[in-house]
């Protein structure tokens, strides 16, 4: 008669990986937040970047960062906390050649730092999402860690002016959740691989806007070529 429990346990034990929440956790190693230099020189916390898993391998010791363009033109060094005491520098020109690791059409950017303590664990490309489909979106929006369920609704809508997003789609998360600072944040399938990023919200507010994983790796093949 034990065995049946002991069976039972086992499985409900490994319920959060089926379900993809043990890869959501917050704090997760792939996740870094990005810095900027304020007025005085401090440090000023500005988006979320993450580790991901590239078919080319960065030189030793180096990781491969992914975030959101617009962060990569505010930002420098990339560590999980302002006191820290060591903060690596990121290196937003290209990989090879000398290119912009930012792509020109969509708002992600790709770039090289030093591999933190934490960042043992980089997140592996998935597939573009799909309609309807549950995703998970995990950062630091404001400091804060949290992990937020939200539903891939699709292309985004026009803009206010009649203006499409290009390339952009839609999520619907509950109110308030996506705060200041989650520009840069991945967002990953129930199996924990990335999707999209994330990069801003529709002008009515309604919406998450995401720039799907096609542009992270088309950048990445300019940049490898």
């Amino acid at each position: 008669m034990r065995w049946p429990v002991v069976l039972f346990a086992l499985l409900l034990s490994l319920w959060p990986f089926s379900s993809g929440r043990a890869v959501l956790s917050p704090g997760h190693p792939a996740l870094t937040r990005l810095w900027g230099l304020g007025p005085e020189g401090e440090r000023v916390f500005t988006c979320t970047a993450f580790y991901i898993r590239t078919p080319k391998r960065a030189p030793e010791g180096l990781g491969t960062l992914a975030t959101a363009g617009h962060c990569a033109e505010v930002s420098r060094f990339a560590g999980r906390d302002a006191d820290q005491a060591s903060f690596a520098y990121v290196n937003w020109r290209a990989l090879v050649d000398g290119r912009i690791g930012v792509h020109r059409r969509w708002d992600v950017a790709i770039g090289t730092a030093p591999e933190l303590p934490e960042s043992g664990r980089p997140l592996w490309l998935g597939d573009p999402p799909r309609p309807d489909q549950r995703v998970w979106v995990i950062g630091y929006p404001a400091g804060v860690e949290r992990v937020v369920a939200c539903e891939v609704v699709g292309p985004s809508r026009p803009a206010g002016d009649g203006t499409p997003f290009p390339g952009s789609w839609d999520l619907d998360c509950p109110p308030d959740s996506i705060l200041p600072g989650s520009s840069g944040s991945p967002v990953v399938d129930s199996g924990g691989r990335v999707v999209g990023v994330l990069w801003g919200r529709s002008l009515a507010g309604d919406r998450v806007l995401i720039t799907p994983v096609t542009a992270l790796r088309e950048l990445l093949r300019l940049l490898e070529a």
